[in-house]
């Protein structure tokens, strides 16, 4: 966001304002900004994200919209609009404008917000009931925290292993093997299928929870990062990609 040109509105104002505005604006406490224009790098995450989202919930309820959709915090008098969200309800079917039940947000962050989208965004965000998981991702570093309610982290996991991987150069649509277990290093991994699917590509791996195909990818490109966690054992990235998954309170 942008903190140039600040100024106060009620919230009806501020939504008959953004049908005719020029740029998008966010709104809290009767307070509205401009948003600032993205960079490509912001522009490539939102997308990767956005399009391994929609594949992984096909043939299900959710909706998932990218940066130009509102979301409604009505205990926060507030209107954000995320750069990946996802609503599964029939009450945000029938609003248009906004949205105010997501069950997931993830925000990618920039210098210009990453402040505030760690702090009064996120609280914000806390106050909405159906929220699930916020993701931050680090469009710089790469890195990301995700905050979590009911959802097991490893569904964080094998979504962010697949973004990562698709900017690692991997093939979403390669065909990979997706074995019953995979051992790496000390630690044992299997899949909710103990037989394992066989050939897959990493799209249908998402749709199906193939667990042992993104832990083998994610220790490849950990080890061919050439970085300080390359000369480490293997289980060590998997740990390390763990550890930032938090419990969301509110």
């Amino acid at each position: 966001m942008s903190l140039a040109g600040k100024f106060q509105l009620t919230p009806e104002d501020y939504l008959q304002g953004e049908l005719s505005a020029e740029c998008k604006h966010e709104y809290l406490n009767g307070e509205v900004w401009a948003m600032v224009v993205a960079t490509d790098a912001h522009v490539t995450i939102t997308m990767n994200l956005g399009f391994l989202l929609k594949q992984s919930l096909k043939g299900s309820p959710c909706r998932v919209y990218i940066s130009d959709m509102k979301v409604n915090v009505e205990k926060a008098d507030a209107f954000f609009y995320p750069d990946v969200m996802v609503t599964c309800g029939a009450k945000d079917r029938d609003n248009s404008l906004f949205k105010q039940h997501p069950v997931f947000i993830a925000e990618v962050l920039s210098p210009s917000t990453e402040a505030f989208d760690r702090g009064q965004k996120f609280s914000a965000y806390r106050q909405l009931e159906s929220l699930q998981s916020y993701w931050l991702i680090d469009s710089q570093s790469l890195s990301s925290n995700a905050y979590q309610g009911q959802f097991a982290p490893g569904s964080t996991y094998k979504v962010v292993s697949t973004a990562a991987a698709g900017d690692a150069g991997f093939n979403l649509y390669d065909i990979y093997n997706c074995p019953s277990s995979l051992t790496i290093g000390p630690q044992t991994f299997r899949n909710f299928e103990s037989s394992g699917y066989g050939p897959i590509s990493l799209t249908r791996a998402l749709e199906v929870s193939c667990n042992t195909v993104f832990y083998g990818i994610a220790r490849t490109m950990w080890q061919d990062s050439g970085g300080p966690d390359a000369a480490r054992d293997a289980s060590d990235p998997i740990a390390k990609a763990a550890a930032p998954t938090t419990a969301m309170t509110r």
